[in-house]
């Protein structure tokens, strides 16, 4: 197993609703010239009031939204850890929330996991 390291990270950052929370796109070391490449993604998020969180990734051009914890408001000031594996030809990907400003925590780790395909 190849050692992770941290990706990117907001602590305690104010962030309105429907916005990104980075201010520009993770990018997974997969993509580019190594596409073949499978990363997980590991998120940390702590958000004071409850709210949807989704990530929305870019692939191929297109935008998917994933609804973090099956659409379920994360409960206010609890931490949820999420391991998100990036599909083949993710360009990029960001986190939003759906209730009311707040200062979000979010501490993201990428791990290669291997050559896929």
């Amino acid at each position: 197993m190849q050692a992770s390291s941290n990706h990117a990270q907001l602590i305690a950052t104010s962030k309105t609703v429907d916005t990104d929370w980075f201010a520009s796109d993770i990018v997974p070391s997969s993509t580019g010239a190594n596409t073949h490449l499978m990363t997980k993604h590991t998120l940390m998020i702590h958000c004071p009031t409850s709210t949807i969180v989704n990530l929305q990734y870019v692939i191929e051009g297109s935008t998917v939204v994933m609804n973090l914890n099956g659409g379920v408001a994360l409960a206010a000031g609890a931490v949820y850890i999420f391991d998100i594996l990036m599909p083949q030809n993710v360009t990029g990907y960001n986190v939003q929330h759906k209730t009311t400003t707040q200062a979000v925590t979010c501490i993201i780790s990428e791990t290669k996991t291997g050559m896929i395909g």
